[in-house]
């Protein structure tokens, strides 16, 4: 069974300090991909990990995170949000660069879902 949640930091605090770890250790991975919205510039962030502990057990379910991030030139923050999956994820820039041409500004992280993870 596949699933996409939608994971907030209050929520699940352990796996939040389980990726500030893999942050600060350099091992987070990231694609920054720059799209022009008619007056302004918008830069979106994706930054993912795979194989992530849900909960702070030796039973904790292992899940793929990414959070999606749109702000302005300037820095100001558009949107924000980030999700969990059992889908592997993956990016390739060509496929980044498809995304970033989206209308809405949700649409990039649902073309970026659909076109890079692969089945558990």
């Amino acid at each position: 069974m596949a699933f996409l949640l939608l994971c907030k930091p209050d929520s699940h605090k352990s796996l939040y300090e389980w990726l500030r770890v893999l942050e600060e250790a350099g091992d987070m991975r990231s694609v920054t991909v720059r799209r022009r919205n008619g007056r302004f510039w918008e830069i979106y962030t994706y930054k993912y990990a795979n194989g992530a502990p849900l909960r702070d057990t030796e039973d904790a379910l292992l899940v793929n995170w990414v959070e999606l991030t749109i702000t302005k030139e300037d820095g100001q923050i558009l949107y924000k949000n980030a999700f969990v999956t059992n889908h592997v994820i993956f990016l390739e820039p060509r496929q980044m660069q498809h995304a970033a041409f989206c209308p809405s500004s949700i649409l990039p992280l649902f073309f970026f879902l659909a076109v890079c993870w692969r089945a558990p």
